[in-house]
């Protein structure tokens, strides 16, 4: 959004244009909801895990999304776990260990810092 806004005031891309480009990203959204909605993910957390898990396992985000939640689901049922470093470690590490089968160790790395994030930032 910030690029088309970036390209809008750079007199790139005119009003329509730049509308047009806000409603596909909403449509985008929305099927990405539905798709986390027909696969069983009903929280804004396992929705954005899989759409995040989709485009390393494709056809397989489904059940790494669900292999990770088993995984990880008793440090998510710590009270605060958002807010202790130890606990968020260890499900980087438990996520890493998930993702080292389809990346490489630095990559898995960094991809399981970012799922910590999409874990801390979506609720439920």
């Amino acid at each position: 959004m910030e690029e088309l806004l970036q390209e809008y005031a750079a007199k790139r891309l005119n009003q329509t244009q730049l509308l047009l480009a806000f409603s596909n990203i909403q449509d985008d959204i929305i099927k990405q909801q539905q798709e986390g909605d027909e696969k069983g993910f009903n929280t804004e957390r396992s929705k954005a895990v899989f759409a995040s898990l989709k485009t390393i396992f494709d056809g397989e985000a489904e059940d790494a999304t669900k292999s990770l939640f088993a995984l990880i689901k008793g440090e998510l049922n710590i009270v605060d776990w958002q807010n202790k470093g130890r606990v968020k470690k260890d499900i980087e590490n438990k996520i890493k260990r998930l993702l080292q089968d389809k990346l490489d160790s630095k990559e898995a790395k960094d991809k399981a810092r970012e799922m910590v994030d999409v874990l801390v930032k979506n609720k439920g």
